[in-house]
């Protein structure tokens, strides 16, 4: 009997993991990651739920990039450790590359015309008839422009841009995660 109490003991022990959404399963130590110089990654939270997108989850067919025509910076594709969800940032009419830091890009700055930020996590798993139709429960998304977003450019030097953003993002079907202590380190192409 006690042999078979201390199996379902340790099975529930280890069964009973606090799972985020980015797949990961255990805590993730964010202050060790950002003071890595050499870490590349997105970061934010919901409450305990944890999302992480490091470097080694890149994928590369779009990459991180500046489009100095267009003014556009697209930091692309990047899937948690379950690969269910893209993760991906852009930052637009803002002249990113020209700008003192820290800058902050939100509903101010879109007013001003001085630039806008959107977040999108892309679900792979489940997918709606339309993404980002009326029905879509799966994909979530919000951006300075919709009031929703924050993100303040804290660094950009040597093709290394450093942000923390904050937020809302949300599903057409008004899922939302609420984005808190948002951070990124990544390295341009």
């Amino acid at each position: 009997m006690k042999k078979v109490f201390l199996v379902m003991s340790l099975f529930l022990l280890y069964s009973c993991s606090d799972d985020d959404e980015g797949g990961n399963g255990d805590r993730i130590d964010i202050e060790a990651i950002v003071n890595d110089p050499n870490a590349e990654f997105i970061y934010f939270e919901d409450g305990e739920t944890q999302y992480y997108y490091p470097d080694e989850f890149f994928i590369n067919n779009f990459s991180n990039s500046y489009l100095e025509g267009s003014d556009q910076l697209n930091i692309n594709m990047r899937y948690d450790k379950q690969r269910q969800y893209y993760c991906y940032i852009n930052i637009s009419g803002a002249d990113i590359m020209n700008r003192q830091y820290p800058y902050t890009l939100d509903e101010t700055s879109v007013g001003n015309f001085d630039g806008d930020v959107e977040l999108q996590l892309l679900d792979q798993f489940n997918r709606a008839d339309v993404a980002f139709g009326p029905d879509d429960d799966y994909n979530y998304f919000g951006g300075s422009i919709s009031k929703q977003l924050s993100l303040t450019v804290n660094s950009l030097e040597n093709n290394v841009i450093v942000a923390s953003f904050e937020g809302v993002i949300e599903t057409m079907t008004g899922k939302q995660i609420n984005v808190e202590n948002g951070q990124l380190r990544v390295f341009l192409n």
